[in-house]
């Protein structure tokens, strides 16, 4: 940084660049200073060969859209006399405000504080990403997460770490704090668990602060080891000693939580054990308050997340499931378990879906209660599902818990309210409706008194304002009264008299626009702004006509009346017309004086206005905030319940059992991967049975055949299952997990400089020291990263020490010779596994059957589904090209799709590459059930449809033609089919006499075809179409 201090330049510069040096240093280089001048904010920087301070305005002007200017710009040359400049109009400065949070700067606002000409500035508010209240981006969470790092001898050379985090929701006054440990045995789980808490919150800033010399970091260390954004981390930016006193802390903490117990603010927050979770928290508020103090008042008390609690997912094991959001993936539909799950229609909902996914539980009790209040959102009133009857009031309603923090801080605008009180009928709306369908009673009669209190309260508030009046005003704007009349009379007498002097001015208006044109209303126009205030305007054209209209009158004098009383008498002659901009003002003394006595009301009213509301929302918020609080938790359950019946019923999952086990396990009959069958559109998705219990199963297969799929799927559904959810399977049986381990990417780390084996025997070893029988442990190609001698001694060894201590795993490998070693032979307790493939012969394929199997399966690898990689999608494209070009088909393939399927485009046969024209279910449409669900997907899924010409279609529906489906294959995804010998098909046909008889037995049985067909598979195995089932009862076949 340069040393300006003895230059001599401008006032304004040289205060704007001793604002800019001390916050820069305070919150980093992602500091922008935003100074007003006049009715601008300006930023300044002085940038050359020689030279560089204040902003770094190349990049600012980049982020923002704006011109860097200079101060004289006729001087090429920038100086401290001449220097570089840019900015935005005050009134755009919320657009600005967002963009540049959103680049995660902060904001030193620095306002005039006295009028010109030599106005006084200073720093009116500081506005940092995770300290604002209002909303800037799309996000329903925004935290600040604040860590204090300890360090503790245990012998002469050696300490442990330890650590407090707290966080913190400014918008919603939520806030959370953790207690991380670790041991001699396992000195690395404070910073897995500071990782692993980093990823669930995603922070927009991150305070770190430690005391102890043996802790050294600085950002960009911090940034790597725990994958996060350099300029959003602040590290010992308070260094005073006063922070470790217990006196100066339980001063501070008073501040902000006031109780009538006898306990000390430490002891009321039960942080009385844990000295770091106190540093860690206070150093929170602090860097709220330095922000804006009012932002850190009225809190909630924190919450302690406990770890015995909860199912653990540990270290990264939240980002190699994909469970939330990653950046590489955020723009995909399915990015994730989060994504795929968290379809809430409210924020209040998503947050607490969210939060349950990342917080699964133990206690069955809970789970079971969850698991209930998904079926009963899964029946139906009548015809229609309650969880849509629920989904169309859901969507009407806002993010009121923000709202009610706003409140509790008294800075919530009348509209605000307004908006509170049109969600609140929704919300009364939502539980009518629910407490009117008989299986929901029981449940809703939990929240009888609740809906009476909110009934109560809502008959409150109406007596008090004028509801229709809350929806026109903020806080800085009340220019009329938003109470009812007589509440407050004196604002009763000030609304009075300015709307008598609007209504002179509406009285002037009406009267002259008559001399312009007596057929029309609103002829003479009212306005007010700042710069003219009240005034009556028209344009040009009719100032000219009111001028003749003046001139033909015989009788020169104009009276106004006002409620048929005159207040004032003028001659035509004094009535005058003035150009301000592209309009004419009507130049007459009494507009100015009512537009000066309404301005002197409305800031009186304003102020009494503005008062009274205050105290009334501080009132309501304290004397009713159980309630509030009791809303919000309804509709999150209300949302969260509604959601995950609609997509246990739309994807076809089951609820999970619990069984009681001294050890967990679980047992999953035709499990799938969530996520993948979702994505995957071409080909039906092949579930399978698995068992994990003291058991661990050893998995084999060739590249691309599933593996990872398979192993991920089993921790994907444990999670869904803990966190209340329905999971992808046709049965599930489990006893809880506590801990999640998984081992599964495998690239250098080139970020924290660690090879894939430094970092897979890092791993490893955590999980040796912390798994037990009661852990889940997911390996994927375990030691890859090096030569195969030592990974199959270090695999051998990590299977053995898992199997002793009765831990659930799963490994993935490619090591076929660990079958042939002794100690991986004496392992009772270990189950071998490949997914299959099959080699078809005659047309020299590897079909990927994917079904599970007993034994190691063939050595078959990498060269075999090489094969498949051969062409890519490029050259394809360009081959289809000509062929489209050759034969004069459309080049534009998506002009047809099919209406089953946009995806499924309408090109070709999948048969006989002929032109198609109708879509063909594989599996027929009269088989799927009320939901149109076949197995466990839609009829119209993409896998389930091919195009085909008239005639191939007829083969299917009346000849030899059998379609079965799409399978994979190391040559790609292809179709499988086959034509039925035709001798056999004319001598003999699909059907005997038998089952032509059991065909119209069920035919009388049941008056729906569908049901009929259905059942004849179900119960006879008796497939047919409903071709053929017409022709068999019309006696025809």
């Amino acid at each position: 940084m340069n040393n300006y201090e003895n230059i001599d330049m401008c006032n304004i510069l040289k205060e704007y660049l001793d604002y800019h040096s001390k916050y820069s240093q305070k919150y980093g280089k992602n500091t922008i200073v935003l100074m007003m001048v006049g009715q601008f904010y300006e930023i300044y920087a002085v940038i050359n060969d020689e030279i560089s301070v204040g902003a770094n305005l190349n990049v600012i002007s980049d982020i923002l859209n704006i011109q860097i200017s200079r101060r004289n710009k006729k001087i090429k040359e920038i100086s401290y006399d001449n220097f570089l400049m840019a900015g935005f109009p005050d009134h755009a400065f919320l657009k600005f405000r967002n963009i540049l949070l959103n680049h995660n700067y902060t904001i030193v606002k620095i306002d005039q504080t006295t009028p010109p000409p030599n106005p006084e500035r200073e720093v009116t508010e500081i506005i940092s990403p995770s300290t604002i209240i209002d909303k800037f981006n799309n996000l329903d969470t925004n935290n600040l997460v604040s860590i204090y790092i300890n360090s503790y001898p245990i012998s002469q050379n050696k300490n442990i770490i330890t650590a407090g985090l707290s966080t913190i929701d400014i918008s919603t006054g939520n806030n959370y704090v953790h207690r991380i440990l670790s041991s001699n045995e396992d000195n690395k789980n404070w910073n897995d668990e500071i990782y692993r808490l980093i990823q669930y919150y995603n922070p927009s800033e991150l305070i770190v602060h430690y005391d102890s010399k043996d802790i050294n970091f600085n950002n960009d260390k911090l940034s790597q080891l725990w994958c996060i954004d350099t300029n959003i981390i602040h590290i010992n930016k308070n260094k005073s000693s006063d922070f470790l006193k217990n006196s100066f802390q339980n001063q501070f903490l008073s501040k902000y939580f006031k109780n009538s117990s006898m306990l000390s603010p430490i002891e009321y927050l039960g942080f009385e054990r844990d000295p770091d979770i106190t540093l860690s928290y206070i150093y929170m508020l602090q860097f709220i308050h330095e922000h804006k103090i009012e932002n850190a008042m009225s809190l909630k008390k924190p919450q302690f997340k406990i770890n015995r609690e909860y199912l653990l997912l540990n270290h990264n094991c939240v980002e190699q499931l994909y469970v939330i959001d990653n950046k590489e993936h955020l723009s995909e539909k399915y990015s994730s378990l989060l994504s795929l799950l968290n379809k809430c229609s409210t924020a209040i909902g998503r947050r607490l879906c969210k939060e349950r996914i990342l917080y699964p539980i133990l206690d069955k009790n809970k789970l079971n209660e969850r698991y209930n209040s998904v079926e009963l959102f899964q029946g139906k009133n009548n015809t229609e599902y309650i969880f849509n009857l629920c989904k169309n009031e859901l969507k009407k309603i806002i993010d009121i818990e923000k709202l009610h923090r706003k409140m509790s801080l008294s800075i919530l605008n009348p509209y605000e309210f307004y908006s509170i009180h049109n969600s609140y009928k929704f919300i009364l709306k939502l539980t009518d409706i629910l407490f009117q369908i008989p299986s929901m009673k029981e449940w809703m009669n939990n929240y009888l008194s609740l809906k009476e209190d909110l009934i109560n309260f809502i008959q409150d508030y109406e007596s008090i304002f004028n509801i229709d009046e809350l929806e026109k005003w903020s806080l800085q704007n009340m220019e009329s009264s938003v109470f009812q009349k007589t509440i407050y009379p004196e604002l009763d007498e000030l609304d009075n008299e300015i709307n008598i002097k609007k209504n002179l001015l509406i009285s002037i208006s009406k009267k002259l626009g008559k001399y312009i044109d007596k057929n029309k209303d609103e002829i003479v126009k009212i306005g007010c702004n700042d710069k003219y205030g009240w005034h009556l305007y028209m344009t040009k054209n009719r100032s000219q006509t009111m001028k003749k209209s003046f001139q033909n009158l015989l009788n020169k004098e104009i009276e106004f009346k006002y409620e048929n009383e005159t207040f004032l008498k003028i001659n035509t002659d004094q009535i005058k017309t003035i150009q301000k901009g592209s309009n004419y003002h009507v130049d007459l003394p009494i507009i100015y004086k009512l537009s000066d006595d309404i301005n002197k009301l409305q800031k009186k009213l304003q102020v009494i206005n503005k008062e009274n509301y205050i105290e009334k929302i501080k009132y309501y918020y304290d004397n009713h905030k159980n309630i509030m609080d009791n809303i919000v938790c309804l509709i999150g359950l209300i949302d969260l319940y509604s959601t995950s019946a609609k997509l246990s019923i739309e994807n076809v999952y089951c609820r999970p059992k619990i069984i009681d086990s001294d050890s967990s396990f679980v047992d999953a009959k035709d499990i799938r991967h969530p996520i993948v069958e979702k994505i995957q559109k071409d080909i039906p998705y092949v579930p399978n049975d698995v068992k994990l219990n003291e058991d661990g199963i050893l998995l084999y297969g060739t590249n691309a055949c599933g593996k990872s799929t398979l192993m991920k799927s089993i921790g994907l559904s444990i999670i869904m299952a803990q966190s209340g959810f329905f999971v992808p399977c046709s049965a599930f049986e489990y006893s809880p997990y506590t801990q999640i381990f998984t081992r599964i990417l495998n690239n250098d780390n080139i970020f924290k400089g660690q090879s894939s084996f430094a970092v897979e025997m890092s791993e490893l070893r955590s999980i040796l020291v912390r798994s037990d029988n009661k852990s889940l442990v997911l390996g994927d190609e375990l030691c890859s990263g090096t030569e195969n001698i030592s990974a199959l001694c270090l695999v051998a060894a990590g299977l053995k020490t898992l199997s002793d201590i009765k831990c659930s795993f799963i490994f993935t490998s490619h090591l076929h010779q660990l079958m042939d070693i002794s100690l991986v032979q004496s392992i009772q307790n270990l189950n071998v596994y490949h997914l299959k493939i099959i080699y078809d012969n005659e047309n020299d394929l590897l079909i990927y059957d994917r079904k599970l199997e007993k034994g190691s399966g063939p050595p078959i690898y990498g060269l075999e589904v090489c094969k498949a990689m051969g062409l890519n999608k490029d050259f394809i494209s360009l081959a289809r090209s000509v062929q489209l070009e050759t034969t004069g088909k459309s080049h534009n393939l998506l002009e047809n799709k099919s209406h089953y399927n946009s995806e499924i485009i309408m090109d070709i046969c999948g048969i006989c590459s002929q032109k198609s024209e109708e879509t063909h279910h594989i599996k027929e449409q009269c088989i799927a059930n009320d939901n149109n669900i076949i197995d466990h997907y839609h009829k119209n899924s993409k896998h389930n449809l091919v195009p085909l010409c008239k005639d191939c279609h007829h083969k299917v529906t009346h000849e030899n033609l059998r379609i079965y489906g799409y399978i994979q294959t190391d040559k790609g995804i292809q179709l499988n089919y086959e034509y039925i010998q035709k001798n056999i098909k004319d001598t003999k046909k699909k059907f005997n006499e038998n089952q032509i008889s059991i065909i119209k037995k069920y035919h009388s049985k049941f008056k729906n075809k569908k049901n009929s067909i259905l059942n004849l598979e179900l119960n006879e195995n008796i497939k047919i179409s409903i071709g053929t089932y017409n022709k068999i009862i019309e006696n025809k076949y």
